[in-house]
C-alpha cells in the first residue's frame, strides 16, 4: 500500500478543478509533524 503524501494531494486538488488557491503546509525544525493542504 502506497503513503499518501502531500504532493500527491496536491496533484488531485489540480486533476478535479482549478482553485482559487492552495498552499501547502509544512512545520519547522520545532514542529517537524505539521502538514498539509489548504484549499480557498
Amino acid at each position: 500500500m502506497q503513503e499518501t503524501t502531500p504532493g500527491m494531494l496536491f496533484v488531485d486538488i489540480l486533476r478535479k478543478g482549478k482553485p482559487d488557491a492552495v498552499a501547502w503546509i509544512r512545520g519547522n525544525a520545532e514542529n517537524p509533524q505539521l502538514s498539509g493542504i489548504v484549499r480557498f
